[in-house]
């Protein structure tokens, strides 16, 4: 459980990360300091909405392939960046975001090292 409970704090971190680093060299202008935090105050939230509940389902049903996280994780970044950006800029590096993010969690919380 605490296992679970790290990566629902860790993975949304990974997104703000490769977003404005994205950002960054594409315009060659740093982000400011604040950017940072105002990408995580929708990632949290994207977490609880539709993470959580993805995340029960697969649990549930004892769901522990890749592909199933993948699959979800371009799931959920498909609907927030069409929420988010309809214009339709910067879609691929969105999505890296949000599948990078569903596999951090995926590795936290269900990896099992050997031995």
């Amino acid at each position: 459980m605490l296992r679970t409970l790290l990566a629902f704090i860790a993975a949304p971190l990974i997104v703000p990360i490769i977003v404005l680093g994205a950002d960054w060299l594409l315009s060659g202008k740093p982000p400011y300091p604040g950017d940072f935090l105002g990408v995580l105050i929708w990632a949290y939230p994207v977490e609880l909405v539709l993470g959580v509940p993805g995340w029960i389902i697969f649990r549930h049903y004892h769901v522990t392939s890749i592909l199933s996280y993948l699959a979800a994780g371009a799931a959920i970044g498909g609907a927030v960046v069409l929420t988010l950006r309809p214009d339709g800029y910067f879609i691929p590096i969105d999505l890296l975001a949000t599948v990078c993010s569903v596999l951090l969690f995926r590795y936290i919380s269900v990896f099992e090292p050997a031995g």
